[in-house]
């Protein structure tokens, strides 16, 4: 949440497991600084493993 607040987030991913209301709120904060948004799916071995570790991820534009 703090990387999106400041910008700092370039692509953001989250798991299509967590709840749409959570994902939308995501998707909005995302779009707002222009960064790339992804859902990654758990229909994978990967995209279980990232739900494991919570579900939400990014790769930062600058070291926060």
């Amino acid at each position: 949440k703090r990387a999106l607040q400041i910008g700092a987030a370039g692509e953001v991913f989250v798991s299509t497991y967590l709840h749409e209301d959570i994902i939308n709120e995501i998707k909005q904060k995302t779009a707002s600084v222009a960064a790339e948004f992804h859902l990654i799916s758990t229909e994978t071995e990967e995209g279980v493993q990232f739900k494991n570790i919570g579900g939400v991820g990014a790769i930062l534009r600058f070291s926060i």
